[in-house]
Order: C-alpha cells, then sequence, then structure tokens
C-alpha cells in the first residue's frame, strides 16, 4: 500500500474471489463483482459522522457494562492482565473517571509495571473530586506516600462504619415494617463483608504506621479493632485478618490470648487451610509460644530449617521463634533462605506484603543475629 494511502474501511463479501470493484459517482454506494456471478452493493449513510458515532455509541452500549463487569471479576480472581485489559477499554470512553486509573494503576503494579502504575495513580489524584476516601488512599500508597494513605484509610474507615451503622438501622427499621405489615422478611446486606471490608481499612492503616515507626497509632487501632470484632463469627475471613492485625507487629494488645483463641477456633473448623495455620503460628509467637509457633506452619513431619516450600514472604516468625527456642544456627539459616525468596517473590508487587516483609524482616534480623 502506498505510504499516501491509509486503510479506513473493510468490506466483507461471501465468496473466495473478487473480480472487480467499482464507486459510484457520487461516492454513496461500492459495489463489486465476485464469483460465481454475483454483485455486492454497500450503500454508505448521508452523515458519515453521525453513523460512526451512532455506531460507537451502540458498542459502547453493548460493551462496556461488559468491561465493567470483567474488570471487577478479573480483580477478584486476581488476573490483573485481565484487568488491565479491561479498565484500559473504560478508559478509552471515559478518560477522566479517578477510580478506573486507581484500580488500572494497581493492576499494573501488580503485573509488575511500576512506571505505568505511578502515571495512573498521579493521574486519579489530580482528578481527586471525585474519587472515595480508599481509593484516595490506595493512590497514595501506590506513590508511596505513606503518611498520607495512613490517614485515608483511617478515614474510610471511620466514613464505612458510619455508612455500615445508618444502613443496618434503615435496614432493621424496614424489617420492623414488613414483619408488621406483612409477615415478610426484607433481604439486607451480608453484614460479614461489611466486617471484612472494615478490617481490611483498619490494617492498612495499622500496617503503614508501623512500616513508620508509629508503634503506639498501631497499637491503637488494634485495640479499636478487636473490640469492635473480637466476637465476630459471621467469617472467618474477618477473624483471620483481625488476628493478622494483631500479629504482625510486636505488643499489639496487653493480652493476646483472646486473638489466640479465634484463631484456634478458625484452624479446628478450617485445618487445611494454610493461610489460617501461618496467622495462628504468628500469634502464638506474638503471645510467646514458640514451640507451637514453629509447628503451627509446619505440617507434621517436616523440617522447617530444611523444606524450601516452607520459605515464603511473610513467615519471619519461623526463624525469630527457633531463635528463642535455642536453635541459632539454624533460625538464621532460614531467615537468610527466607529473605532471597522474599527478595523474588512475585507478591512483592503489592505494596501491603512488601511492607510486611520489610516490616518483619527488620524485627527477625534485629532478633536473629
Amino acid at each position: 500500500m502506498p505510504p499516501a494511502v491509509r486503510k479506513t474501511l473493510t468490506l466483507r463479501a461471501k465468496s473466495t474471489e473478487v473480480l472487480g470493484v467499482a464507486v459510484s459517482p457520487d461516492g454513496r454506494y461500492i459495489a463489486c463483482g465476485t464469483e460465481p456471478g454475483r454483485v455486492f452493493v454497500w450503500e454508505a449513510p448521508a452523515q458519515v459522522a453521525a453513523a460512526q458515532a451512532a455506531r460507537r455509541q451502540m458498542l459502547g452500549n453493548t460493551l462496556l457494562p461488559w468491561h465493567r463487569d470483567s474488570a471487577a471479576a478479573s480483580e477478584r480472581a486476581g488476573q490483573m492482565f485481565a484487568a488491565a485489559f479491561h479498565l484500559s477499554r473504560l478508559l478509552d470512553v471515559e478518560p477522566e473517571n479517578a477510580g478506573y486509573r486507581v484500580r488500572r494503576g494497581d493492576a499494573y503494579a501488580r503485573r509488575g509495571r511500576p512506571v505505568e502504575a505511578a502515571a495512573d495513580f498521579t493521574k486519579a489524584l489530580a482528578l481527586k473530586a471525585s474519587l472515595t476516601l480508599e481509593e484516595c488512599a490506595v493512590a497514595h500508597a501506590g506513590l508511596a506516600q505513606w503518611s498520607q494513605a495512613a490517614g485515608l484509610f483511617r478515614d474510610a474507615a471511620v466514613d464505612f462504619a458510619t455508612k455500615v451503622t445508618a444502613r443496618r438501622a434503615k435496614d432493621a427499621k424496614r424489617q420492623e415494617e414488613r414483619l408488621r405489615t406483612e409477615g415478610a422478611v426484607v433481604r439486607t446486606s451480608d453484614p460479614s463483608a461489611d466486617d471484612e471490608r472494615e478490617v481490611s481499612l483498619w490494617y492498612r492503616s495499622a500496617l503503614i504506621h508501623l512500616h513508620l515507626g508509629d508503634h503506639a497509632a498501631y497499637r491503637r487501632i488494634c485495640a479499636l479493632a478487636f473490640e469492635k470484632f473480637g466476637s465476630t463469627k459471621d467469617t472467618q475471613r474477618a477473624v483471620n485478618d483481625l488476628v493478622w492485625l494483631c500479629a504482625v507487629g510486636p505488643n499489639a494488645l496487653p493480652d493476646l490470648a483472646p486473638a489466640v483463641q479465634l484463631m484456634e477456633a478458625a484452624v479446628k473448623k478450617f485445618p487445611n487451610s494454610q493461610t489460617f495455620r501461618h496467622t495462628l503460628g504468628y500469634i502464638y509467637y506474638r503471645a510467646g509460644r514458640y514451640e507451637e509457633a514453629e509447628k503451627a506452619v509446619a505440617r507434621p513431619g517436616r523440617d522447617v530449617a530444611k523444606d524450601s516450600t516452607l520459605l515464603t514472604t511473610n513467615w519471619y516468625a519461623i526463624p525469630m521463634a527457633m531463635y528463642h527456642l535455642g536453635k541459632h544456627t539454624e533460625a538464621r539459616q532460614v531467615l537468610t533462605d527466607l529473605a532471597k525468596t522474599a527478595a523474588s517473590s512475585d507478591a512483592e508487587r503489592r505494596w501491603t506484603v512488601r511492607l510486611e516483609n520489610e516490616v518483619m524482616r527488620r524485627e527477625a534480623e534485629a532478633l536473629v543475629k
């Protein structure tokens, strides 16, 4: 194709061979002759720009909901390549949508594309009037602006709790009214999902405070969260997240026995969950139960010091517990191997895991000398 010629349209005819093409003098029609003796005619719309706009609108009405749903599903499944793709298509249509930019920035960050992630987070904050508190916090965290992120996650948790309280009061009133007038029960939102989200917001704020060395703020958040959610039985995930909040840093609560009991019950209910065993091991360590901490993360018959499959990120309780048990040489070797594994792990792309590793590594290295 000559350099001055630009392809703008492809027309398809149901034939294996096109014998000739003709354009009408007014440019309204294109005809082609094909084998065996067929003629295909295409008519151009009178207003090409309007027709193209209508076509884009039709495609948008059809595809945008699919891209929105697919982006959310991909994020839930941890499929960040697909999430970034669908969010990019949404941003093609709504380039000023700051929420989409935060989400795509997070997807880019988790795919190991920090430059693109930073560009999206920066652009989103420039449009922050349309962002939620949580989205603002995520963008600041993605740019390693920790002080701003910590405060915003805290504000987001308080705001979310206020809205949940108001919504539950409204739901209770509706329930009462329906029962009185119809004898029916109104379907309400899932309380476990609310608990999980609020604990997640508090956790991210607490983790950043711990990273910044503000242990007092970290402990205040732990005390507040455990007072509110310490008796929860709605969801084991909320239990795990709550106990992990109290396990990630030292001296989170004056008495860790209730946190230990919560996690023991969760592991008893789901004995094959490595995530729950991991959290139980860490809270055992924080409670000074070092032998149980070491065993909790390893299955029976496995040598923690030699089993490389155990050396994944955030398991710094293993060498610290070993060190307290007098296994100094083994503890040093496990710590060395753990640091190497953490440095090369894909999980490091999530800022929460990066901070967890940094906080725990510093603590372990200070102990295991």
